[in-house]
């Protein structure tokens, strides 16, 4: 077999893998280990593969083969990823230091500016508070820069990677910041009074494990903005002929009598590329969080958005084309969740260690905001010894505790 011939199966059987036909990609592997050009590619991959499937043993020896030949980095980086996921994940954020680039500041008054502001407006409810915040996976200290927008100033911005928070620092406009993994937040217990991830659970391998660690270090409260799950809030309106039906990795919405789905969604996704796989939230899943750690509280608000890149460096004002168009969008989203039950896009999900003020839960429910207080029996409250024997009390008494 000539060498372009099996470069050209080679990529053939990278394809298949991709696509998750793995018994094709496996019989390609095979007959290329003959081939004396790239059978060490064929060994790795076929090696992973078979690490894929359980066959961990067998596939350690495909790849040990492939690095005996020649030098393979990539062969050794998914012998982490296999024996040490975790590990290999915050290597690969740790590599983007090894590529410095000039601090981007926020587009301020942009499209963009305004997506990213509108995700997070609750902050405009604590402002009074004059509380502590810690913001997480906030690589360029945009969040924290938000959160000073809304006048609150008291704010350590943190990353796993706090390359940009320095450069941030050094040029005056972030305060305090703080090199953190989520995951093993090197802070006590109850040491700030807010904790705000946005749009970060997704570059974390344990997403779980970093909700409980800020948990942990917030004395009142976190603060988390994410895609919601497309397939667990799923309410579809049955009086209008709308239901939902999964097939793979696809979610479809569907209407009686119509051949076609109106719309189809991948439920598993990612962003930038494997290792950022989308860690979806929904409200299911914060209230069962709540119930089970006994939280007294909790406060959710499902919105679409939309990036679109051409729109985004446009001014947010009522005379920009792509203002208007991202507006536009939004309005057709809603409408479309409306009829038909489908969960929006996002959800923003406040986790009260300390139950809202009166006043707090006012201003969130004018911005849509629905709080929901966990109920009583699962929460850790101790009860009074308190008699349950019957007693007798005269009515002339009981009337005269009456008001």
């Amino acid at each position: 077999m000539s060498t372009p011939q099996a470069r050209a199966l080679l990529q053939h059987a990278v394809s298949l893998h991709l696509q998750d036909r793995f018994q094709e990609a496996h019989d390609f592997y095979l007959s290329l280990l003959g081939d004396p050009v790239l059978a060490p590619h064929a060994s790795h991959l076929l090696g992973v593969l078979l690490m894929q499937h359980g066959f961990l043993d067998e596939g350690k020896r495909r790849i040990d083969a492939a690095l005996q030949s020649r030098h393979y980095p990539e062969a050794h980086a998914n012998l982490n990823v296999f024996g040490e996921s975790v590990s290999a994940k915050w290597d690969q954020e740790d590599r983007f230091a090894e590529r410095p680039e000039p601090w981007r500041p926020p587009a301020w008054g942009t499209t963009d500016r305004w997506r990213h502001l509108r995700m997070i407006d609750f902050a405009n409810c604590f402002v009074e508070e004059n509380a502590t915040w810690l913001t997480i996976g906030d690589a360029y200290g945009h969040d924290a820069l938000m959160l000073h927008e809304f006048g609150i100033s008291k704010v350590t911005a943190s990353n796993l990677n706090a390359t940009q928070l320095q450069q941030a620092h050094d040029l005056g406009h972030i305060g305090d910041f703080l090199a953190l993994n989520a995951e093993k937040i090197d802070l006590p217990d109850d040491s700030v009074d807010y904790v705000l991830c946005k749009e970060a659970l997704h570059h974390m391998p344990r997403a779980s494990v970093a909700i409980y660690e800020m948990l942990r270090v917030a004395r009142k409260g976190v603060f988390l903005v994410e895609p919601q799950d497309p397939a667990i809030d799923l309410q579809a309106n049955h009086d209008n002929g709308f239901y939902f039906k999964m097939e793979g990795n696809q979610l479809h919405t569907c209407k009686e009598g119509m051949e076609q789905p109106l719309h189809s969604a991948m439920m598993d996704w990612y962003e930038d590329g494997a290792f950022n796989y989308v860690y979806t939230i929904s409200r299911r899943e914060i209230r069962k969080l709540c119930c089970g750690m006994g939280l007294p509280a909790y406060a959710a608000l499902s919105f679409n958005d939309m990036y679109v890149e051409e729109w985004c460096d446009q001014p947010a004002t009522a005379d920009s084309p792509g203002f208007q168009r991202l507006y536009r969008e939004i309005a057709l989203w809603d409408n479309f969740c409306n009829q038909t039950g489908k969960p929006r896009s996002h959800l923003a999900a406040l986790l009260f260690k300390r139950a809202p003020s009166h006043l707090v839960e006012q201003a969130l429910h004018q911005r849509g905001y629905t709080i929901q207080r966990t109920p009583t029996r699962f929460l850790p409250i101790r009860w009074p010894d308190i008699q349950t024997q019957p007693t007798h009390v005269p009515q002339r008494e009981v009337e005269e505790q009456l008001p």
